[in-house]
């Protein structure tokens, strides 16, 4: 949470037009390394864990991976399958939202603690189907990842997991 007032880049104000840059709408980039660069701003003035290595996963790849894992229990009321599991985050991003709220935070932690717990009780079949989904979807950059230590990052390029934005230019 930080106090006081961001102002937006144009592209921001003109989407959401509430006046303030929040970390919420801070990947709009379609870069991801400038995306990451904004996103480590965020968290350093927010006095946040700045991570080493920062990633973004596309819904559809969490989907696929819950489809082999099975139903996630989070509490005694409370199961992710994959077809609850975008309306679940949002209701806890949106429902009883107050400035300094960690709810959305503390849902996407159980949500993500829960699958790494059930998915180290797969058994090596099931194992192996999600690496082979993490590295196709790292692959077609439904994963994307960044880092500060600049020869992972580099490595990160080469293999185009980092999101770099390539425009191509067409010729006649």
């Amino acid at each position: 949470q930080l106090s006081g007032y961001v102002k937006p880049p144009d592209a921001i104000q003109q989407a959401f037009g509430h006046g303030t840059w929040q970390l919420a709408n801070a990947d709009y980039e379609p870069d991801f390394p400038t995306t990451a660069n904004t996103i480590r701003w965020f968290l350093e003035k927010g006095k946040e864990v700045n991570p080493d290595v920062l990633g973004i996963i596309n819904l559809t790849t969490i989907k696929s991976i819950l489809n082999i894992v099975g139903d996630i229990k989070i509490d005694e009321n409370t199961t992710i399958t994959p077809d609850n599991l975008y309306l679940y985050l949002q209701g806890k991003a949106e429902l009883n939202f107050f400035p300094g709220s960690t709810q959305k935070a503390d849902a996407l932690h159980s949500v993500g603690n829960a699958v790494l717990k059930k998915t180290l009780t797969l058994n090596i079949s099931k194992k192996i189907k999600i690496a082979q989904i993490l590295v196709a979807e790292l692959q077609n950059q439904n994963i994307v990842l960044n880092s500060t230590n600049q020869q992972f990052q580099a490595l990160l390029a080469e293999k185009k997991w980092a999101g770099e934005y390539q425009t191509s230019l067409v010729t006649d």
